[in-house]
């Protein structure tokens, strides 16, 4: 699987990786994490990939565009 399907694996490092995708770890985005933007509820969609929710919020403009990004592709490939 590719990170557009949302597969991904985990390597021994702990990096969640995408095929030649940007890794990223979890403390690359913890601050963001932390600040519950965006969560993996468990539920998949039809093709398997991950539903990612992103709960309503008034303070979603204080998070930077490529804090968003990475979050995104953290969670995204996260190994089922």
């Amino acid at each position: 699987m590719n990170s557009v399907d949302g597969g991904g694996e985990a390597g021994q490092d702990g990096l969640a990786t995408a095929g030649k995708a940007e890794c990223v770890r979890a403390v690359d985005v913890l601050t963001v994490l932390r600040e519950k933007v965006a969560f993996v509820s468990g539920g998949r969609d039809k093709r398997g990939g991950p539903i990612l929710t992103f709960p309503a919020r008034t303070n979603h403009d204080r998070i930077k565009q490529e804090d968003l990004s990475r979050l995104v592709t953290y969670l995204a490939t996260i190994p089922r």
